[in-house]
């Protein structure tokens, strides 16, 4: 890691929250569909994960991680949250 030198060459941070720059869509569904199958033994087909584009992917995942009530709520959103 660098020292302080590097940051102070950096101008500016970009975000791509939308995927607006970057193709983002795939890379979400595979983290979705890694926590679907930890947690709830599905891989979720691309048409049911579709319909759940535009909303924030945590509620997503809270979403999916309430049909099963075996799993404790905040362990898919912590796990996601780790990919």
């Amino acid at each position: 890691m660098k020292g302080p030198d590097v940051v102070r060459g950096i101008r500016g941070i970009l975000f791509d929250m939308d995927g607006t720059l970057f193709s983002t869509q795939n890379l979400t569904m595979h983290c979705v569909n890694e926590t679907s199958q930890k947690y709830l033994n599905r891989i979720l087909h691309r048409e049911d994960k579709l319909w759940s584009f535009g909303p924030p992917v945590l509620n997503i995942i809270r979403q999916f991680a309430s049909s099963s009530p075996d799993v404790p709520a905040i362990a898919p959103v912590d796990y996601y949250s780790s990919l």
